[in-house]
Order: structure tokens, then sequence, then C-alpha cells
């Protein structure tokens, strides 16, 4: 079963991150290939999506099932295929990530990381009180010199069954990481670039 997931952090907190994925209006459009969805119950949902598969151009129709719903941590679904042989599962999970100079100064990172994570957090350190002054640590972030962020991962799992599932599944493999990854990277953008957490 083709199966993948993907990282990203956004510099804002957990509950910020979680209020704008629980509700899937905010980020389905960001999917690749999106046309529309439509909710059928507070789990049940039906999603269309136009993609590429073997030089032929397709809408798939899914139907997606909430399986559970774990505010703040993670919410887990599955998708069956409505006009094809296609099943799955995933999850949005997420979490608070710390950083700190004991994480900085390891074997196994490279002296060139870092340098470029110092430089990094203290940029953001020195830019910060330099274009809003001396506050307390953001919403999101903890106090002291390394900020808190925090990490939104999603991960998907598809099979094709019947007699083409074999082929359909190697064809699917290579497509699902580009969509895991521009998926994720874009609910990071948009919280990053939301006004409400600009303004907090």
């Amino acid at each position: 079963m083709p199966s993948v997931e993907h990282s990203a952090l956004v510099a804002a907190s957990r509950a910020q991150v979680w209020s704008f994925v629980r509700d899937m209006d905010n980020w389905a459009p960001f999917l690749t290939g999106y046309q529309r969805h439509m909710r059928l119950s507070d789990t049940e949902s039906e999603w269309h999506l136009k993609g590429e598969i073997g030089g032929l151009t397709r809408t798939a129709q899914f139907k997606v099932n909430i399986l559970s719903w774990n505010e703040p941590d993670n919410v887990t679904f599955e998708l069956a295929g409505i006009n094809e042989p296609v099943t799955g599962s995933g999850e949005f999970a997420v979490t608070t990530t710390q950083l700190e100079l004991s994480q900085l100064i390891t074997p196994a990172a490279s002296a060139r990381n870092r340098i470029q994570i110092l430089a990094a957090k203290v940029w953001r350190i020195l830019f910060d009180r330099i274009f809003n002054g001396p506050r307390s640590a953001a919403p999101g972030r903890t106090a002291g010199p390394f900020a808190g962020e925090t990490t939104l991962r999603f991960a998907v799992s598809v099979s094709a069954r019947g007699m083409t599932g074999p082929v359909l599944n190697v064809l699917i493999a290579p497509m699902l990481k580009p969509v895991a990854e521009d998926l994720a990277n874009k609910i990071a953008d948009a919280i990053n670039a939301a006004p409400a957490h600009a303004a907090q």
C-alpha cells in the first residue's frame, strides 16, 4: 500500500494550528487537484479531486470518514473511492516542538547545520526586539532564547484494488509525496499569514 507522511513547522501555538486544521473548509482547497467537497455529517464528507494517472486525467470521488477526533492532538480518517476502486487512511497530527541549545550541539548535527539553526533563532530574536520592542514570549512559543514551534504532520496511505490495482499502486506511489508536502506546507503558510495569528 503506497503511503507517505510530511511534517511542516508552524510559528503558531498548538491551539491555533488545531483551530485551523479542525475545520476542513479552511484547508480543503489546498489539496492538490481539489475540485470541491461536501459535508455529509459531522464525521462524513465527499471529496472530488482531479488528477492525472498514467497520462489520463480523471476526477476521482472519495468518501472520507473521520475515525477519531482527539483534540488537540490528532484526527484520523479513512477514505473509499466512489468512482474508483481505491481505499486508504490517514492522519493529521499536531505536536509542540521545542528546540533547545542542547539539541543544536549534538554529534549527529553537522557544524554547518548547527550554525544555520542558531543563526536563524538569533535573527528571529533580534528582529522581534528591533521591530516589536521588548515583550513576553509570543503565543505558541516558549519563553527563552529558543522558541517553540508547532509541528503539523500529515500522513496518508492509499491502495488501488481490482485487476489494475498493482499497476495503479505503482503509479500512485510517487504522486503521494508531493501531495503531502504541498498540503502540509500550504496549511502552515496559511496559518502563519492569518491576520488573527499576526495580531497575537
